[in-house]
């Protein structure tokens, strides 16, 4: 689910660009810690959106370009599974 990538680093030299979190939720499936925070996409090369949520692993991350705003209401089971439906959406 999520890919290994150079191009994000959560330093915080980025804090200017957290519109919100982060959240750290449990993924049910894998066991693993997820890490949720919404971001500014200004100066992204290829941004679908003005913001995105970055969900982030150790393993890596994945960006969801379309997202409820109320996402940090979400149950953990219902944010997680964002990173599903965008990805069946992209493959579609």
């Amino acid at each position: 689910m999520f890919r290994r990538s150079f191009e994000y680093n959560p330093q915080p030299s980025y804090g200017s660009r957290i519109l919100s979190g982060p959240r750290i939720v449990r993924d049910n499936r894998s066991g693993e810690t997820v890490s949720v925070m919404e971001r500014r996409t200004d100066g992204v090369a290829g941004a679908l959106g003005p913001s995105c949520l970055i969900f982030s692993t150790d393993a890596g991350f994945t960006r969801v370009w379309h997202y409820p705003s109320d996402w940090q209401r979400m149950k953990d089971d219902d944010l997680v599974e964002l990173t599903e439906l965008w990805r069946h959406t992209q493959s579609a």
